[in-house]
């Protein structure tokens, strides 16, 4: 293959437009061992590669969407027309079934044929002879009504001198009758009318009466749920500054504590056996007084606590017996004895009972000593 044929279907190649019929002779070309130029083929798929970050994406117009959607909205509604003609039109070229209602000859019963005189030559295939009383009946009825007609028609027909003047009288309409009121039905109507116009007049007050207690009913059910609602918020806002004066009263009682003019940082780490905890605290030997935080700490087992003891001359002096409560982040030490801040030691936590005790029995979790002399100790 010519060198310039083997460079444009490597960039066809690389480029992934290579149509079936070269990529077949180009996978060929390879396994024969053909040569390509070194190192073309990666260029070019790494150039390929960077292509896409070129360029640029380019939304399309909001309006044509628009513009697609009305189209095919458009196309819908116009097969659906198109549909439902071919359906009208399907059900008026389709040809009606004819129904043929078969009749036979049927004799009538004897019993018809006796009064009547006649022979029913035909009756309708649906009729059965069970239903045999009701359509004598029938007959009976059509049968009369000709037999009068026929009369009538004679009657009309004959001569003058010959018709039979014995017509059945005609019913005649009743007149109308008037009632007359003497003088004492008037009194008597004049009385009732009376009567009834007192009990409304006495019943229009009771009326108004009851719809002013329904109105006023109404607003006091509305007041009621008025007041029921300001007590549950006035018992909210109750609840509301109990929280804040308790916030305000445990913060107050922190920033009392930092005003202090001389305060001591020790910061007590965790020993062999419990390596991840750790605390500080912050003491005033002036005050008397401290504030300890602590991190990792288990919490005790049973009727277990932590005790902090301040360790003097080889002299342990508790400072508190606590359990850790995670909503706090201090917990408070009052009442530190009377003991120079040069002759302390160092600081430790014990596991002790809850009720304390008098020297430390337990194991120590952590322990710590002041760092820093009495000049640099930390103001505030």
């Amino acid at each position: 293959m010519a060198d310039k044929v083997i460079s444009e279907m490597i960039t066809a190649y690389a480029l992934g437009c290579m149509d079936k019929e070269n990529f077949d002779q180009f996978h060929r070309h390879l396994k024969k061992g053909g040569k390509i130029p070194l190192g073309e083929l990666g260029e070019l798929q790494n150039l390929s590669v960077l292509i896409p970050s070129l360029l640029e994406l380019e939304a399309p117009n909001p309006m044509l969407k628009e513009k697609l959607t009305e189209n095919l909205l458009a196309l819908r509604d116009e097969i659906e027309r198109k549909k439902q003609a071919a359906e009208r039109k399907t059900k008026a070229e389709k040809p009606q079934p004819k129904l043929k209602l078969e009749e036979d000859k049927i004799q009538s019963p004897p019993e018809i044929a006796e009064e009547t005189g006649k022979t029913i030559e035909k009756i309708p295939k649906g009729i059965s002879f069970s239903s045999t009383d009701k359509y004598k009946e029938t007959t009976k009825e059509k049968l009369t009504q000709q037999s009068s007609a026929e009369q009538v028609k004679t009657y009309i027909d004959q001569p003058d001198d010959k018709k039979v003047t014995d017509v059945p009288p005609t019913r005649e309409t009743p007149k109308p009758q008037f009632i007359n009121l003497q003088p004492g039905d008037k009194d008597w109507f004049n009385n009732f009318i009376k009567s009834k116009t007192t009990w409304i007049l006495a019943g229009i007050p009771l009326f108004l009466f009851l719809l002013l207690l329904i109105i006023f009913g109404s607003q006091i059910g509305s007041l009621s749920d008025s007041i029921d609602k300001l007590n549950n918020n006035v018992s909210g806002l109750q609840s509301e500054v109990e929280r804040n004066k308790e916030f305000v009263s445990r913060h107050l009682a922190l920033v009392e504590f930092f005003n202090n003019t001389n305060i001591d940082v020790v910061e007590l780490s965790g020993t062999d056996l419990y390596p991840g905890t750790n605390g500080q605290l912050l003491i005033t030997f002036t005050e008397r007084e401290g504030l300890l935080k602590l991190n990792n700490m288990p919490i005790p087992k049973g009727n277990e606590a932590y005790q902090l003891w301040m360790v003097s001359d080889g002299q342990s002096y508790s400072l508190g017996v606590f359990v850790p409560n995670l909503s706090e982040k201090y917990i408070r030490i009052d009442n530190v004895p009377f003991i120079p801040r040069e002759n302390v030691e160092m600081f430790r936590i014990t596991n002790e009972p809850r009720s304390g005790s008098e020297m430390p029995t337990g194991q120590t979790y952590l322990f710590g000593s002041l760092y820093q002399p009495q000049e640099e100790s930390k103001r505030r």
